[in-house]
């Protein structure tokens, strides 16, 4: 399977090319950037500059019109299109590898694992006894462990600690 080039897109890419769905000059791509991304974006002019100048050179979008010297409207190319859409279906289809995980939370609360206890439902059980748990804590079972429960444990303290 061929990779597309312009896959996977930056953040900052992503949210242009979606601003630009609709023509738009720079200053209003900064204002709906901040909206599409909930505040969570904010994008510097020099970083809008250069992105809209790598879309344009990659043909993802085209320049429709130059209102005076320091005013250009961009709006996205049916190849931006394409791009967006791509990209699009490559998030879906992560985040839905993890649909069929009816217990997993993407925090820090309980991630479950199919064999003995995890790390969190031991931290879990810590916690139910009302001992204080910091994130630096080694958790040390206090039932006696044979050689190959305690290869196991170390393989799981590496991975976790």
């Amino acid at each position: 399977m061929n990779r597309d080039p312009y896959l996977p897109l930056t953040e900052t890419a992503y949210y242009t090319l979606v601003a630009l769905l609709e023509p738009c000059h720079g200053y209003k791509i900064l204002n709906k950037v901040k909206e599409l991304s909930d505040g969570q974006v904010h994008l510097a002019p020099g970083t809008l500059y250069g992105a809209l100048e790598n879309l344009a050179k990659q043909g993802l979008i085209d320049l429709i019109e130059e209102v005076g010297p320091r005013k250009k409207v961009f709006q996205i190319a049916e190849k931006g299109r394409e791009v967006l859409e791509k990209d699009r279906k490559r998030l879906i289809h992560m985040t839905n590898l993890l649909a069929g995980e009816k217990e997993l939370f993407i925090s820090s609360e309980k991630i479950p694992v199919k064999e003995n206890k995890s790390p969190d439902e031991v931290i879990m059980n810590k916690e139910e006894k009302n001992q204080k748990v910091n994130p630096g804590d080694r958790i040390i079972s206090p039932e006696p462990i044979n050689s190959s429960q305690n290869k196991k444990k170390k393989r799981e303290e590496d991975l976790f600690y």
